[in-house]
């Protein structure tokens, strides 16, 4: 398998599913991962990584999703209902102070 294929193949799959670019970077990131644990030096599956180079796409100009931090009254609602809400009652103190 080449470089080139699977670049033909992530294109392919980023217009057939819709995929931000950030997704298509995470996915590339996997692939290119697993070039690296077939080329490692102790299994030399491969003699190198074949997706090395693949390049990444620009994620800023395709938002799909606005990251935020979460607000303080949002916070205290996940921590209130999640399994470890005592712990994170003991970390979240002197946050509304």
């Amino acid at each position: 398998m080449k470089a080139d294929d699977v670049e033909a193949f992530m294109v392919e799959l980023q217009d057939e599913k819709d995929l931000g670019n950030r997704t298509y970077n995470h996915y590339l990131q996997a692939i290119d991962s697993f070039g690296n644990w077939l080329a490692h030096p102790k299994r030399r599956i491969l003699s190198s990584n074949p997706f090395a180079g693949i390049p990444r796409r620009n994620a800023q100009v395709d938002v799909r999703h606005q990251r935020r931090a979460l607000t303080p009254a949002e916070f205290n609602a996940l921590a209130k209902h999640s399994s470890v809400s005592m712990t994170m009652k003991y970390v979240h103190i002197g946050m509304n102070d």
